[in-house]
């Protein structure tokens, strides 16, 4: 891959239809397909058919469900059916969390599920958790920035830089991404303000022109997905407004 791969997520607060037209429009060259919960109302295929649609490939999928302990089996299935569903993808995000917790704390099944990845040429991007009390029954290397990236380059697994979840956990994104950054294959871009996650680009506090630039200085070539939450959007138009401005944010500053 020549550069960074400018993708936006499927967990929009739209339609999937929505979604692959305003990817068409932009002109994005790829969506991150987000599982798990969709899945239980709508089936993914219904996701690979209007990919042909519109033709916009999914390029990246995503397994959100960090709240429920995933048995690898489950992971090895969904990741074993993006394959075939969505032959363009190149990474497959899971959060830490999914395969990690205080019964469950060796390094085994996260690595072998990237290695299950690699044979089917995806890389295995992890994510670190935001902070709720829920989540505080998790191990620390599934939330505290440092030791979730020490966790992370000790057994040879890529990184997801979420902006939000980092900034939530006390964590400085353009210090991690200098920091990691040779270990960072997805970045899920979002602002961030007053706790609120997931806001779109510019409309919260967090240096995302600083860490644009971070990107390009280093000729970043991984993935940046806008990943968006809408809390006072109702309108599909607005939310459609909304996510076009943060993808004209990032070519204004990456590219």
């Amino acid at each position: 891959m020549h550069g960074p791969l400018l993708e936006v997520s499927t967990d929009a607060g739209l339609s999937l239809r929505d979604v692959f037209a305003l990817a068409k429009e932009l002109q994005l060259p790829g969506v991150e397909y987000m599982s798990g919960l969709r899945d239980l109302v709508a089936d993914p295929a219904t996701a690979a058919a209007l990919s042909q649609e519109y033709g916009v490939p999914v390029t990246s999928i995503h397994e959100p469900l960090w709240l429920v302990a995933y048995a690898p089996s489950l992971l090895y299935r969904h990741l074993l059916a993006g394959t075939k569903l969505f032959p363009e993808a190149n990474t497959y995000v899971i959060h830490l969390s999914s395969v990690l917790n205080y019964l469950q704390q060796g390094p085994g099944k996260v690595v072998r599920l990237a290695e299950l990845a690699r044979r089917h040429n995806l890389t295995l991007a992890v994510e670190s958790n935001t902070t709720m009390p829920i989540l505080e029954c998790y191990p620390k290397v599934t939330r505290d920035p440092e030791a979730f990236a020490a966790f992370c380059i000790k057994h040879g697994l890529k990184m997801t830089l979420d902006t939000s979840h980092i900034t939530a956990c006390g964590g400085d994104i353009v210090a991690f991404y200098e920091t990691y950054h040779e270990h960072i294959a997805m970045i899920h871009l979002s602002d961030y303000r007053d706790g609120k996650e997931h806001l779109p680009l510019a409309n919260g506090s967090l240096p995302l022109t600083a860490l644009l630039g971070e990107l390009r200085r280093t000729h970043y070539n991984g993935t940046v997905c806008i990943e968006l939450e809408f809390p006072r959007a109702r309108d599909t138009a607005k939310k459609v407004s909304h996510l076009a401005e943060s993808v004209e944010f990032v070519r204004s500053h990456l590219f």
